[in-house]
C-alpha cells in the first residue's frame, strides 16, 4: 500500500529530487516507501506532459488551483521572464 503524501510533503519531494536527492533519500526524509516516491514523481511527471510543466510547478509549490490567484511578479520568475 502506498503512504500518504500530502501537499506539503509533494512540495518537498520535488524541492529534494530537484536537488539530486535519490528516490531512497526523499523516501526516508518522508518517512514513506521508495515505491511512494517513485508512484507520485512519476503522476507529477505525467500531470506536467499533459497541463505543462510550469502549471504542474505552481500548483505543488502554491496548492492546487491558485495559478490565477499568484502575485503577476510571482508568474513572471517561475516563467522565466
Amino acid at each position: 500500500m502506498l503512504g500518504r503524501v500530502g501537499p506539503r510533503d509533494k512540495a518537498l519531494l520535488v524541492k529534494l529530487r530537484g536537488l539530486g536527492f535519490t528516490t531512497g533519500e526523499i523516501a526516508d526524509e518522508l518517512g514513506v516507501t521508495r515505491q511512494t516516491v517513485s508512484y507520485h514523481l512519476s503522476k507529477l511527471k505525467g500531470r506536467a506532459v499533459d497541463e505543462g510543466v510550469d502549471k504542474v510547478f505552481i500548483d505543488v509549490l502554491f496548492g492546487e488551483g491558485v495559478e490565477g490567484v499568484i502575485p503577476r511578479m510571482w508568474r513572471r520568475v517561475l516563467s522565466g521572464r
